[in-house]
């Protein structure tokens, strides 16, 4: 995996595999990989999310992992321009990859080649949403609240 420089970026910058490094299709095998430390501020479950470009269905892909665990095969969402899309981190065909936690601690999460290609922008640890069955009085109005409406983001991790 490279840093390469896009204006359209967060800070100008962002991580890929390059055209020609070949895809790795198991995670034990050889290839580049990035690793980010974060820090939660209060206990829960969080989701990932991430800023990808994928152009195509040979070119959207990454393996995950957080806290030294077993690697997800994440396929990113196809944004198929030059433009940066969000995305949540989830195993194939399976639920979103999440990050429980029993206090505010430090996490690592891996982002590991799979398929040249992939650029990947941010990073978002959240809070997964609390859900919410019933309507919240607002003064003299009722407010009707959609399950996963309460949402929290405890901070965005630039990628480069």
């Amino acid at each position: 995996m490279a840093v390469a420089v896009d204006s359209s970026a967060a800070v100008g910058r962002f991580v890929w595999v390059l055209q020609g490094q070949d895809n790795v299709l198991d995670p034990t095998q050889g290839g580049g990989a990035m690793e980010y430390t974060f820090t939660v501020q209060e206990a829960g479950e969080y989701m990932i999310w991430g800023r990808v470009i994928a152009m195509s269905g040979s070119d959207d892909s990454f393996f995950v992992a957080t806290d030294g665990g077993a690697h997800a095969l994440w396929d990113t969402k196809r944004s198929d321009t030059e433009v940066w899309v969000w995305d949540r981190v989830s195993q194939r065909g399976g639920a979103d990859l999440l990050c429980y936690t029993s206090a505010a601690v430090n996490h690592t999460l891996r982002v590991k080649q799979r398929e040249e290609g992939t650029k990947l922008d941010k990073l978002l640890p959240e809070l997964r949403p609390r859900r919410l069955s019933s309507a919240i009085t607002v003064g003299r109005r009722r407010a009707g609240v959609r399950q996963g409406a309460a949402r929290r983001r405890p901070g965005i991790l630039v990628i480069c």
